[in-house]
């Protein structure tokens, strides 16, 4: 009978000896994909939040009756690019969680203004944790849209008027 009982306990050991790496093996796989995850969401949002502090502000509106419109003509980098880059660089900042600071792309047009990022969060596996994420919010000119408006409907007011 105290034989039986050593070789129980003894296969106990053994089975232990394979459930619990495999668990810490799990859970730590569990913890790494949840780092990426958040970090990748966490730039998504820095991406979005980018984007639209590129398109709050506006060229041409000093004054002259054109608010809310900014010419076709000007640099490549319009006047909101300085402050997307500025919202950029505070979200990358603001991020707590490990990974490699990102590589940042700022695009401020006329029409439009674009955020990437992209980065790693375990540079030890190699690529497997890699992440590019993207985002584009055009410029909307409620000035331009509201004068739109108002010219189509003279013209369709004169064009009801004259008896056609």
């Amino acid at each position: 009978m105290n034989i039986y009982r050593k070789i129980k306990r003894a296969v106990i050991t053994v089975e232990a000896s394979y459930i619990v790496p495999w668990t810490v093996i799990l859970l730590a796989l569990l913890i790494t994909m949840t780092f990426f995850v958040h970090n990748r969401n966490w730039y998504k949002a820095a991406a979005c939040e980018t984007a639209l502090s590129g398109n709050r502000y506006v060229e041409g509106s000093g004054g002259t009756g054109s608010a809310g419109y900014a010419g076709t003509s000007g640099s490549g980098n319009a006047t909101g690019g300085k402050y997307a880059e500025a919202t950029m660089k505070q979200r990358i900042l603001d991020q707590a969680m490990p990974g490699s600071e990102p590589e940042n792309k700022v695009t401020c047009t006329q029409d439009a203004t674009e955020a990437e990022l992209s980065g790693q969060d375990f540079p030890v596996f190699s690529d497997v944790f890699s992440w590019t994420v993207k985002e584009k919010v055009r410029k909307i000119r409620p000035a331009k849209v509201v004068r739109g408006k108002w010219i189509i409907g003279s013209v369709l007011q004169n064009f009801g008027n004259s008896g056609f």
